[in-house]
Parts: C-alpha cells; structure tokens; sequence
C-alpha cells in the first residue's frame, strides 16, 4: 500500500489543483453523475409514468402537479426527459467504450507495424471520406432501429478517429530510446505494446473517449429526431423533441425541455473532457 501513497497523494494533487484552476470542470463532473444517478434511479425518482396516456392532462403548461407540463397525449414530460437520458447515456458511454477499445486496437496495430498500416490506413481514410451521420442513416436502413443498432451505427463512423490518433501517438511514441532499448533487450511487440506505449497512450485515448461520448449523444438525439433512432414507443430526448416539433407554437415546452437537458449533457461532457486533458497533460502538471 505504501508504494503507491505518493502515486495517489500526486494525483489528489493534481486534481485539486485542476478543480481550482478549472472550477467549470467540477461542476461538469457533477452534472454528469448527477444525470448518470438520475438516469440509474429514474424509475425512482420520476414522478409519474412516463408512457401513461392521459386523455384529460393532454398539453397542459408546466404547473406544480407536472413541472415541465404534459405532452399531446397527456404524458408528462419530466417523467419523460428523466427517462430518456437512460437511452442517451447509455448510447453516450457504449460508443465510447466500443469506438475507444476498437479503434485503439486497431490504431497500435498500425502504429507499430508498418505493413498493417498500409492497409488499415486506406480503409480508414474510406471510411472517414463518408459523412457518419450519412454512414449511421445507412447502417439503420438495412438493419432497422433499436439501441443496439444505434450504438452500433454511431460506433463505426467514430473508429477511424480513434484510430488515427491512437496512430500518431505510437508512431511517435515507437521511436523514443526507452522502447528502442526494450526492442534491443529482447522484448516482443506485445510486451513492448502492453507495457511501454499503451501507458504512455492512455491520457489522449482517455480524452478522446469522453468527446465522443458528447458527441455520440447528439448523434443519437439528432437519429431519433430524423425517425432512425430508437423506436418511438421508447422515450429518449430526440424522440421527445421529434414528437413536439408539431406543437412549437402552441406548446413550446415538448421542445425547451429535453433540448435544454440534451445541450447541458454536452456541454457538461466536453468541459469535462478539457478538465481531464488538463489533468492527464504533464506540461500542464508541471505549471501547477
């Protein structure tokens, strides 16, 4: 235990010493695990059913019985927005894992050896020359609408990105002397990967894996606006907002609402992502 007390004692340091000079990005982190617990309590903390249909309760202004009024069909929209940010949450962090791991995988891989770069590279750039929402709308088409199809369409655009920083962080990281001098000890490519460049390449990856998981949230919002996301009998912010669009004039809260939960998530993600490059970055360290 003792070895790794200075190990923690730096890194409370250096958190504290984040938090002081970035205050936006704590209250970021609370923003995210406040809606991560209200995503994982929703069924809680909701106040009423969030697919109950109520003739009589249909568009009614926010009041104190429905804090963020009901919908065309009598739905109450809190219940509604609280619900959906479990779909929006879990799309955010799944394709964050999958692109992250994947695109890892496949960017050490070319960044170490030469003749898979050659390959990968290529297809790569093929995939990168499609737009990923166009990739994501096509991949829906042939395979229809569900969170794991979703998760799934989102992922693929993202790996390239992953894949060609992953790239350029081994390509530079392959060539300094404590890995020439492991290389000249005997060590394999798979030594060498686990245990001198993927540490050396965690922070960019870590970081990179938070703004995809912003953007992965709008991506999905911006499908089920479009109709191609989650089904519609599922309640997620892009369906919400899809479903009030009709009814801007008349009741402009079916949009405000999960619009204004959607815009704070992102936001609260990306300023959580610059509080981490800040934290994980060693030039950034030594200032502090």
């Amino acid at each position: 235990m003792t070895s790794f007390a200075p190990a923690l004692l730096g890194a409370a340091r250096s958190l504290a010493a984040t938090i002081r000079r970035h205050p936006s990005s704590a209250i970021a982190a609370a923003i995210v695990v406040v809606l991560i617990l209200a995503a994982l309590l929703a069924d809680y903390i909701a106040p009423h059913d969030p697919m109950a249909i109520s003739g009589r309760q249909r568009l009614r202004p926010p009041s104190e019985a429905n804090p963020m009024g009901t919908d065309n069909l009598g739905r109450d929209v809190l219940s509604r927005v609280i619900h959906g940010a479990q779909i929006s949450l879990l799309v955010g962090i799944s394709v964050a894992a999958v692109s992250t791991v994947v695109g890892s995988a496949i960017g050490v891989l070319a960044g170490y050896s030469r003749y898979v770069d050659l390959v990968v590279m290529r297809i790569m750039d093929g995939l990168m020359a499609i737009p990923g929402i166009l990739l994501a709308i096509a991949f829906l088409a042939m395979f229809g609408s569900s969170v794991t199809s979703v998760i799934i369409a989102i992922s693929v655009p993202d790996i390239p990105r992953v894949v060609r920083l992953v790239r350029s962080v081994v390509l530079s990281l392959r060539e300094l002397l404590y890995v020439e001098s492991a290389r000249s000890m005997g060590a394999g490519p798979i030594r060498i990967i686990l245990r001198h460049i993927l540490p050396n390449a965690a922070a960019p990856i870590l970081v990179q894996a938070s703004f995809l998981c912003a953007s992965a949230i709008l991506a999905e919002a911006s499908l089920g606006f479009l109709g191609l996301g989650t089904p519609s009998e599922i309640p997620s912010w892009g369906n919400i907002i899809a479903e009030g669009r009709s009814f801007i004039g008349s009741a402009p809260w079916l949009l405000f609402f999960p619009a204004l939960a959607l815009t704070v998530t992102v936001l609260a993600v990306n300023v959580l992502g610059d509080g981490l490059r800040d934290a994980l970055d060693p030039r950034f360290r030594r200032r502090i």
